[in-house]
């Protein structure tokens, strides 16, 4: 099975100079558009040689809505969309590295994450909200490097991004609240980084004389490449190990997690990033990731028939 994503991101497209600039205040600005073209022109060239795949073999072209954050992974395997498949595959394009250049490895390769909100009010003692946290932000930085040591190497990233409080500017706000995340490449940490984080939440707490509310939302699982399948995409194309593993999540670790998977990204050269407001897929890109992806499956089922094995 090979997976392109359908969905867009509800942000404006400001790159003015295209004809079909989305006007709805959402756009693809992550290049699901351009995976689900190159998808496509990947099932046009497997049909164009039909008749060479074997008997006893199928490939399976999934273009799967709600990746960024309806977790649509979920909901097509729950509909029965890994029925009879043995592995699973996808590719996401990757501004800023060289055209046509494929980055992947072994094991894990894209992060899980938890979505944290850490909210203090100043309670009956009436504390200092805003003292609390920036407490907390400090303690918790601090107390990982102790904790996980060496395990640290960027297999643990906790930031806060977000940071409100309420404030009439004549006193200290009563409430303030800040907003983050953590991201987790090894998944016997995420248990030990939750404790750590609610045991330092509640003792700040205690100290600063304000009320904790602490909110976890689980994010996507860790993405990990089976072994075999990067041997396999090597075997037919030049795989660069860079970079990795990525601190980004990505629903298709729902799929890796029931079938072995292979996830890897395709370079698309100097252009904006991701999520930004002028990104586009470069069209010139399409042709050449799909016979990317035409090469795969032929390699795929040659390695999978029985027939052609004997």
């Amino acid at each position: 099975m090979i997976r392109a994503e359908l969905d867009a991101l509800p942000v404006s497209e400001a790159n003015s100079s295209l004809e079909y600039r989305s006007l709805t205040g959402n756009s693809h600005l992550c290049g699901h558009d351009g995976h689900c073209a190159v998808l496509a022109g990947a099932l046009l060239l497997t049909l164009d040689h039909a008749e060479e795949i074997p008997s006893d073999c199928a490939v399976r072209f999934l273009f799967q809505p709600a990746e960024e954050k309806g977790a649509g992974a979920a909901l097509m395997i729950e509909k029965g969309a890994l029925e009879g498949v043995s592995e699973a595959w996808a590719l996401h394009n990757t501004p800023f590295e060289p055209e046509g250049g494929v980055f992947g490895r072994a094991g894990p390769i894209s992060a899980g994450s938890i979505r944290v909100t850490l909210q203090y009010s100043e309670g009956k003692e009436g504390g200092d909200p805003l003292l609390a946290l920036c407490e907390v932000n400090v303690l918790i930085n601090e107390r990982m490097n102790e904790i996980f040591g060496e395990e640290n190497d960027r297999s643990v990233i906790f930031t806060f991004l977000k940071f409100s409080e309420e404030n009439d500017e004549s006193r200290n706000p009563r409430v303030a609240s800040m907003g983050g995340s953590c991201r987790f490449l090894k998944s016997s940490l995420e248990e030990p980084f939750v404790e750590l984080l609610k045991k330092t939440c509640d003792e700040v707490a205690k100290k600063r004389g304000v009320e904790p509310k602490l909110t976890l939302v689980s994010g996507y699982p860790i993405i990990v490449n089976n072994d075999q399948l990067i041997k396999d995409l090597g075997n037919v194309v030049e795989v660069i190990d860079k970079y990795f593993p990525m601190p980004m999540g990505d629903d298709f670790s729902y799929y890796a997690l029931k079938v072995p998977g292979c996830y890897f990204s395709f370079g698309t050269g100097k252009g904006p990033n991701n999520h930004s407001e002028g990104y586009d897929f470069k069209d010139q890109f399409i042709e050449r990731a799909s016979r990317l992806w035409f090469r795969v499956i032929s390699n795929q089922l040659r390695e999978n028939s029985a027939i052609s094995s004997n």
